[in-house]
């Protein structure tokens, strides 16, 4: 699946629906959560978060069609938003409290690139492109996998 189809602003398009239907069938735990599944956000307590807030990319100049980009969303706890705020991804992911649940296997589950620890708005669209080929691996693999 080419991951242009990942360039949507939209959580309503198909293919975000497909990556979650993925987590929900992988039983992924939330980003950066220890026991809070996809699932359980989806039925009760979750929210889709941006990775890169958008109050702070806002801040930085950059419009409501780049910072809605659907490699840029991600379902996370209410409080876990919160403590992110609207600061910039190696800021938060500097921050013991947000980050104590954050392994390799969260950041790979949930196909966040582990270069997102250093990443400010000037990494964005890298961001953004190496997001949207994990998340097309992801999906791929949910295919492969029916």
């Amino acid at each position: 699946m080419p991951d242009d189809r990942l360039s949507h602003s939209s959580t309503q398009a198909n293919v975000w629906k497909i990556f979650v239907m993925s987590q929900v069938r992988n039983h992924d735990i939330a980003w950066l959560e220890k026991d809070h599944g996809i699932r359980d956000l989806l039925l009760e307590q979750g929210n889709i978060h941006h990775i890169f807030p958008k109050a702070y990319l806002k801040n930085h100049g950059f419009s409501q069609t780049q910072y809605n980009q659907t490699a840029n969303y991600i379902w996370i706890t209410q409080p876990r938003n919160l403590q992110i705020n609207d600061r910039a991804p190696k800021d938060y992911l500097s921050d013991p409290k947000i980050t104590e649940f954050g392994t390799d296997a969260s950041f790979a589950s949930n196909a966040i690139p582990q270069s997102l620890k250093n990443d400010d708005y000037n990494d964005y669209q890298a961001f953004l492109s190496e997001r949207r080929k994990l998340m097309a691996n992801k999906i791929h693999a949910y295919f492969n996998e029916l």
